[in-house]
């Protein structure tokens, strides 16, 4: 019984008595695959029932905490976002609701100014190298205290904006996977592919490029790319015919910056050349 456990865990001698009701192993009459709780589709539980208002507010609190001043509270949306977009941790309904919410420049939000779109894409898009903010002319004067201090927070900050980046980039590829599998991605962002083709996709190129020094954002850019690319032929003739990404020196295109990664992947990180590959076979087959 419960006191015994507590004696044993407090170190105490506990001495079992055996009698029938005890020496009996215990067993189940069906297998828990036959119960009625387990194999009766119509059976929906009262907490699973959501309106599509209980959903925007879900929806909501993670804008609240994105447009937060606090950083924590930011770190903390971005994981919200991430799961809110995911089928597998959420309803299916919530999980579309939040991935138009976030592809769509123009879906109304409940929220009144903020949007996860503009939040999560800025992310993306912009990298800001907060490490290099130390070699300022200001720092000569500073004594070595204060300047290691200020050096300690640059990394801070740019530790900080990679980890919600890195979120962003698994938010997004989530978002379009799913809406993707569901066949309503082209209509969500019809209104947006110009802004898809001429600036989202470059950005996702060069975080291709940048697999280097960031295997795993460059992953999840090659899934985001191949949902792009899945949806719309004109998105994966885009990426073919990419050379103009900001970062792209020599190296060409889409499918020059997917070798180069692949490579990268057979050597370091498996995962990446899983998803590079699938991106090649989806370009190559536009």
């Amino acid at each position: 019984d419960c006191r015994a456990i507590l004696d044993a865990a407090e170190g105490k001698d506990v001495i079992m008595e055996s009698n029938e009701y005890n020496s009996k192993a215990m067993y189940l009459r069906l297998p828990v695959s036959q119960m009625s709780f387990a194999c009766n589709d119509d059976i929906v539980l009262e907490h699973d029932l959501k309106t599509t208002q209980d959903e925007e507010d879900i929806i909501n609190i993670t804008s609240e905490l994105l447009s937060s001043p606090q950083s924590d509270s930011n770190m903390l949306g971005m994981e919200s976002l991430v799961s809110l977009v995911d089928a597998n941790l959420t309803s299916k309904s919530t999980a579309i609701l939040a991935a138009k919410r976030l592809v769509c420049t123009r879906h109304e939000s409940g929220n009144g100014p903020f949007s996860l779109h503009n939040y999560a894409m800025s992310l993306i898009i912009y990298e800001d190298d907060h490490e290099n903010d130390d070699d300022d002319d200001s720092s000569l004067e500073e004594d070595a205290t204060s300047l290691s201090m200020k050096v300690s927070l640059n990394r801070s900050i740019a530790e900080h904006t990679r980890r919600l980046r890195t979120h962003a980039l698994m938010a997004l590829s989530n978002a379009l996977d799913l809406l993707n599998s569901e066949k309503i991605l082209c209509d969500t962002i019809s209104a947006s592919k110009e802004w898809y083709a001429s600036v989202l996709i470059p950005s996702l190129i060069d975080n291709v490029k940048s697999a280097s020094s960031k295997p795993y954002d460059a992953t999840l850019a090659a899934r985001c790319l191949t949902s792009l690319a899945m949806c719309s032929k004109v998105f994966a003739s885009t990426m073919k015919n990419n050379e103009g990404c900001k970062n792209a020196g020599g190296g060409g295109g889409c499918l020059s910056a997917l070798e180069s990664a692949g490579q990268i992947g057979r050597d370091e990180f498996e995962l990446l050349l899983r998803d590079v590959e699938r991106c090649q076979s989806t370009l190559l087959g536009c």
